[in-house]
């Protein structure tokens, strides 16, 4: 489906063009400037649309210690 046809309000639009690659949900929220709840149903809408997706965070890596 392209994303014109979608029923995306500029609200909707404008969360979206703050994700760029890969970003957590937190950043992505406090970084929208609205109110926590606000985005978050925003963000929630456009999952639902398929516009955006989660995905689980990379496990990190242990770092090597080099032993003395």
């Amino acid at each position: 489906m392209a994303m014109g046809s979608l029923p995306l309000t500029p609200t909707d639009f404008f969360v979206l063009s703050r994700i760029e690659g890969p970003i957590s949900v937190t950043e992505l929220l406090n970084g929208s400037g609205m109110p926590v709840a606000e985005a978050e149903a925003v963000l929630t809408r456009l999952i639902a649309l398929g516009v955006a997706r989660l995905v689980a965070a990379p496990t990190p890596t242990p770092v090597a210690t080099s032993e003395r």
